[in-house]
């Protein structure tokens, strides 16, 4: 039977802020899409980006060095016992359990597709793609920082503070080349968009919230 994404959300236990981001996303995407002069799945597209972090909570640190992160009401331990559970469930890889988790869900094997495709690492090979549903997830997502809808220069700067000095950081040279694969998609959906990208903000993809969180899968 047909559930709304909130539906889904509260059964596989989405923490608030991942909920935020999963919508703040998809909300990008929509607004791209219905712009869009090329033909486009959107339907799978923003069904991608609504699912493409469901795993999330396995690499989740909690409590978070960095973010201020809110556990409440249901308290830090409730949402550590859920990443167990997601870990005993899916195992230690969150990309792979956001797939598992969309065939789950049944979604098309193009929206997993484009989930699988979803990924900083990836960004050289979806500009590189002729795939413009691939591109716009991609890029909806690297428009999307902890705290809400940003530039992707913004996004970059957000980026660099985070990974610092981290292992699982880049190498300055790599960075560099997917900041410019990431400028290279920008400009590609921007030759097919009539509406300027630069114009889609946290204000404008806030309303979208409530239509895309009653969407049924």
């Amino acid at each position: 039977s047909m559930r709304s994404v909130a539906d889904i959300y509260k059964d596989y236990k989405i923490m608030p802020q991942l909920q935020a981001h999963q919508l703040r996303v998809a909300a990008v995407a929509e607004s791209i899409a219905e712009h869009m002069s090329v033909p486009l799945n959107r339907a799978d597209a923003v069904a991608a980006c609504l699912f493409h972090d469901m795993g999330n909570i396995i690499k989740f640190l909690i409590p978070h060095p960095v973010f201020e992160v809110s556990f409440e009401p249901e308290g830090m331990e409730y949402w550590r016992q859920v990443q167990a559970d997601y870990v005993a469930r899916y195992g230690k890889d969150e990309h792979a359990a956001s797939v598992e988790i969309a065939r789950e869900l049944r979604l098309s094997a193009e929206a997993i597709e484009y989930i699988d495709n979803i990924d900083f690492p990836l960004l050289e090979i979806n500009a590189a793609s002729d795939s413009y549903e691939r591109k716009l997830c991609a890029y909806a997502d690297m428009r999307v920082a902890p705290y809400g809808v940003v530039s992707i220069e913004e996004r970059k700067a957000d980026g660099e503070r985070r990974y610092k000095g981290r292992p699982n950081g880049f190498a300055d040279e790599h960075r560099k080349q997917l900041d410019d694969a990431l400028v290279r998609i920008e400009e590609q959906l921007q030759a097919v968009c009539g509406i300027d990208l630069r114009s889609i903000t946290d204000a404008t993809a806030e309303p979208l919230f409530d239509s895309l969180k009653s969407r049924t899968f």
